[in-house]
C-alpha cells in the first residue's frame, strides 16, 4: 500500500504553507524542502511510479546516493520531510473524504 502520487505533489504548495505558518521555519529550509520534493517528483515520473511506497523511496535513494553522489545528510533531511509531507498528506485527504473524525480515533498522536 502507498500513497498515490497524483494527490501527494497536488498539496505540496499548502503543505509548505503549513509548515511556514505553524513551524516558522526559514525561507532557505522551505527552499530546500520543495527543491527536495521537486526531486522526488521528477524522479517519480520518470521512473513512472504512481505511489509512493517503500520500494519508491528506496530506489530514489539509491538514485541520491548513486547518481547524485548526495551524503548521509541530505538523504536524512529527505526522509524528514517526506514523512512529514506524507503524514500532512495523509490526514489531508481523510478530512476532504468526510472521514477525518475515524481516521483520528485510529492513527497515532503525532498526525499534525
Amino acid at each position: 500500500m502507498g500513497v498515490g502520487i497524483t494527490d501527494f505533489f497536488n498539496h505540496i504548495e499548502s503543505f509548505m504553507e503549513y509548515r511556514s505558518t505553524v513551524y516558522e521555519i526559514s525561507d532557505q529550509t522551505i527552499k530546500s524542502n520543495r527543491c527536495d520534493l521537486k526531486l522526488f517528483e521528477n524522479f517519480m515520473d520518470e521512473n513512472q511510479h504512481q505511489t509512493i511506497t517503500g520500494p519508491a523511496v528506496m530506489d530514489f535513494q539509491n538514485h541520491l546516493k548513486t547518481q547524485r553522489k548526495n551524503c548521509g545528510g541530505s538523504l536524512n533531511r529527505f526522509l524528514k520531510i517526506l514523512g512529514v509531507a506524507i503524514k500532512i498528506n495523509l490526514c489531508h485527504c481523510f478530512l476532504l473524504n468526510g472521514v477525518f473524525l475515524v481516521f483520528l480515533l485510529q492513527a497515532p498522536s503525532n498526525c499534525t
